[in-house]
């Protein structure tokens, strides 16, 4: 399914150095993602890389092989190593980066301590945070009422 990028991705799209273009990951998904899940995705970029904080975390859900892991893989390069934790739960006890990274990690979060505390997390703490789920009935209602869902259907 074909996405028409905006005006501001588009002027967004690359950042060029001497020898290199590097394409934003939202451009490069433009034939896997719908118009508003592009968006959702280009802003909490946007927000990370301005150190701004996105008003919810975004949750990717889609079936196995369909590209997620990649997905985030390419945002954080895009964002800088630095500036991103990558699968951990426990990125509140670490410095302050501007990007968190769950891949799966969301569903281990069901009852109890650590899902009230990771909802606490949620309301209150400065990072930007997306995570995945193949299944979105497999994540605490919770957590899916603080999320903005990107679903990607194409499967590789």
């Amino acid at each position: 399914m074909e996405c028409p990028m905006t005006t501001e991705m588009c002027n967004e799209m690359t950042i060029q150095s001497p020898n290199t273009v590097i394409f934003h990951p939202t451009y490069l998904w433009n034939n896997y993602l719908l118009n508003e899940y592009q968006n959702y995705l280009f802003d909490i970029i946007k927000c990370a890389q301005e150190g701004r904080r996105y008003d919810k975390m975004i949750l990717m859900v889609g079936p196995g092989r369909n590209g997620k892991t990649t997905l985030l893989k390419q945002i954080a390069d895009y964002i800088g190593g630095d500036d991103v934790i990558c699968s951990s739960l426990d990125f509140h006890e670490k410095p302050f980066r501007k990007m968190v990274m769950l891949d799966g990690l969301v569903n281990e979060l069901q009852e109890g301590e650590s899902l009230s505390k990771f909802c606490d997390i949620l309301n209150s703490r400065k990072e930007n945070i997306i995570g995945t789920t193949n299944k979105l009935d497999s994540v605490h209602p919770e957590i899916v009422k603080r999320c903005k869902i990107v679903r990607i259907y194409h499967t590789f």
